[in-house]
């Protein structure tokens, strides 16, 4: 038995991969069902096999769910029409969105990622029922052959790019070994720039350079002929021999000729992130255009089809970042860490200078945990008492809804220490109705039928069918996104919009969520404004 990933996954990587294109003025690839079904095939190939032996990208004729030896192979059974002009990207993690960032950091993966020659693309990923084995599958496409594309060229970092990575640590195929070059690594970020226009193009590699904001020269590995391997063919690339500084304005340059012709000069500049160790840094400022890259990129695969009007449902995070800060956290470098707020969720980065191909390079904090026990979270093991929260946690605001349940309700049914833990009820309806007051009373007839449809061991807690088939299209994991649940789901009795409604409400680490059956479909499920929630609570604003 395996588990792979479902559409909405694979969507949200799709947009990711799309949102780094637009970045260098690179159509936006579409889904397409072919390469689809090809990369589904050898995810569940891996999954049946591991540990595979040989290539990562090729199967084995008569192995448990063989669907061809090549990309190449798979790619002609499922029916895509250019077969033999196919790509793959493989990467062994099980969230397709942090793969494609992951990929995004390397050299040779991150090529076709941009290439224009690929507009059609397959995505699947999965991992075994246990959480191991994971993978990321992903099929590019050129549907006819051509010899040349536009634009003719794309660069990485794009032109005036802010808070790009800094560091790599090489991949296989290593296209710097393969030029016969040893790196040290880590080393910094491949800068590079390829040709998909018309004729022969020779870099000069004596003509490269990289140097800082002050125009000093920086040492680096350079590659003037990526052409031994395909996927990077008409490529050069600069990399600096240490990782690059923080907070940091580059200009590389490359010169070339085509087909023997005039030099020309492709000169650009990019910047690093900021660190929050070693000086003084400006304060961040709200809006999700002065965020951290890694913060728009989440947003972009979560909320950007929300904004673009291309789906309809809750936001996830919110439609903007209202308020950015350094607030006080022990365990981040200087003591401070920089967070995000938006209505429902706090976005952090604790280590401005870790893995930012992690998923967990960014967290939303433990708020819930934070509003319910009343202890402001100051580092890992540091916490200021300062109450629960008389916030209520669905509907309208307190003055306006005073017989709503809030956080502070909650304080005497969650698993904030592993206890109030209660048996499993899978298969049972959801009768509990809460108060105020933290009564729980059983109704002899709920709202709509809502019955518990998974246990989750950890905490000890029921899981409701409405919630977790929602859940379970949450790009990055439901876990990532709201943590453990902290309580049973419960109806309750509150305001919306003036309107008293009955909503289901249940509260996990990171969020709340909430069903309204009174709802139009698409937005009976949605998060509690726990990023709003959680300002008033702790600035009173």
């Amino acid at each position: 038995m395996v588990t792979t990933s479902g559409t909405d996954q694979a969507a949200a990587a799709l947009n990711r991969i799309n949102q780094y294109r637009t970045q260098v003025g690179v159509a936006s690839a579409t889904m397409h069902s072919s390469l689809k079904a090809s990369a589904a095939s050898h995810v569940a190939y891996y999954l049946q096999n591991v540990p595979i032996s040989g290539s990562i990208h090729d199967q084995i004729e008569g192995k448990p769910g063989f669907t061809g030896k090549s990309f190449f192979d798979r790619a002609a059974r499922f029916g895509y029409p250019n077969s033999q002009s196919t790509n793959e990207d493989i990467d062994t993690i099980a969230d397709p969105v942090s793969a494609v960032d992951r990929l995004m950091a390397t050299l040779n993966h991150r090529i076709p990622l941009l290439d224009p020659a690929y507009p059609d693309i397959g995505i699947a990923s999965g991992a075994t029922p246990d959480g191991k084995n994971p993978i990321t599958v992903i099929d590019f496409g050129m549907p006819i052959w051509k010899e040349s594309f536009q634009p003719a060229f794309f660069i990485w970092p794009p032109e005036n790019g802010t808070n790009f990575f800094r560091s790599y640590r090489g991949e296989s195929p290593d296209l710097f070994r393969k030029a016969g070059l040893n790196p040290a690594y880590p080393i910094g970020t491949p800068l590079s720039i390829t040709y998909r226009g018309p004729g022969t193009i020779r870099y000069d590699a004596n003509a490269m350079s990289l140097t800082d904001a002050t125009g000093k020269a920086v040492a680096f590995h350079k590659v003037a002929d990526l052409n031994s391997f395909f996927t990077a063919r008409n490529s050069a690339v600069i990399a600096s021999v240490q990782p690059l500084a923080p907070d940091t304005i580059y200009t590389v340059t490359f010169t070339y000729s085509i087909n023997n012709g005039a030099t020309q000069v492709r000169k650009w500049s990019f910047s690093t992130g900021a660190t929050m160790g070693g000086g003084t840094l400006p304060e961040p400022k709200p809006g999700l255009a002065n965020a951290d890259s890694s913060v728009r990129t989440l947003w972009q695969g979560a909320d950007g089809p929300v904004a673009s009007g291309a789906v309809r449902r809750t936001w996830l995070y919110g439609p903007d970042i209202f308020e950015a800060r350094y607030e006080p956290y022990d365990e981040a470098p200087g003591g401070k860490r920089v967070v995000y707020y938006l209505d429902k969720a706090r976005l952090e980065i604790t280590n401005p200078n870790g893995n930012r191909a992690s998923q967990w390079f960014i967290t939303s904090g433990l708020l819930v945990r934070e509003l319910i026990s009343g202890n402001l979270q100051l580092g890992d093991n540091h916490f200021e008492p300062r109450g629960p929260a008389q916030v209520p946690v669905a509907g309208d605001p307190g003055p306006v809804n005073p017989a709503a349940p809030t956080y502070a309700t909650f304080s005497g049914l969650s698993s904030l220490s592993n206890d109030r833990r209660v048996l499993d009820r899978t298969g049972q309806p959801v009768l509990e109705l809460l108060a105020k007051d933290g009564k729980v009373s059983t109704l002899p007839t709920a709202p709509a039928k809502v019955t518990c449809t998974s246990y989750e061991k950890t905490l000890g807690h029921n899981l409701p069918d409405v919630l977790m088939r929602w859940m379970n299209t949450l790009p990055g994991g439901w876990l990532y996104v709201l943590g453990l649940p902290l309580s049973e789901p419960y109806w309750m009795r509150v305001k919306v919009g003036g309107v008293e409604k009955d909503v289901l409400a249940q509260v996990f680490e990171r969020r709340a969520l909430t069903f309204t059956p009174s709802n139009t479909p698409e937005w009976q499920v949605e998060m509690g404004n726990i990023g709003r929630h959680y300002f008033t609570w702790r600035y009173g604003l």
